[in-house]
């Protein structure tokens, strides 16, 4: 099944058996915006007739397998993680910063290409123990942004989509 797929027979499975009743909200909250450093944006565009880059040895997966996508990597090294960038457009990029902040983060670079980087960063739920003392951490986010890629987070009301469950009933024990 595709992802789409997959995703109605979950939403027709919660109906059917927890007979429930859902709707999406959008909401101000506090968050981030994604814009352009100082400096500018330090990014790679993708161009679809060249070959892309090679994946990073920490995935160990088939660059072609991501082409077209900007994919978050939860454990590039210890405590270092890293979102791989392989011609896919900037708002996914934010999309995946949004999973590792945990709090919504909107595109507002006004960069329409697509682009290929690698972001390497320090993980803020990282956290580490007294017998790594010979470990080097990566920059925190805040640094490897502009430092990278050319770009940088600032704080801000955004709106954000929430999934609001009006109505679920417990299954019936069979």
């Amino acid at each position: 099944a595709t992802d789409e797929q997959a995703r109605l027979m979950l939403q027709a499975l919660l109906v059917e058996r927890l007979k429930m009743t859902v709707h999406r909200e959008t909401r101000e909250v506090q968050g981030y915006t994604l814009v352009v450093a100082k400096n500018g944006p330090k990014l790679k565009d993708a161009d679809p007739s060249a070959k892309p880059p090679a994946m990073p040895n920490y995935m160990a997966v088939p660059v072609t397998q991501y082409q077209g996508q900007i994919i978050s990597v939860g454990a590039a090294e210890r405590g270092v993680s890293a979102v791989v960038g392989r011609g896919g457009p900037i708002s996914q990029l934010a999309d995946q910063l949004s999973n590792v902040l945990r709090t919504p983060v909107v595109d507002r670079t006004r960069l329409t290409g697509k682009y290929y980087f690698e972001l390497k960063f320090q993980n803020p739920a990282y956290q580490m123990s007294t017998s790594e003392e010979e470990y080097t951490p990566a920059p925190d986010l805040s640094s490897a942004l502009p430092d990278q890629l050319g770009l940088k987070l600032e704080k801000a009301k955004v709106s954000a989509e929430f999934l609001v469950v009006e109505h679920w009933e417990q299954p019936a024990v069979e």
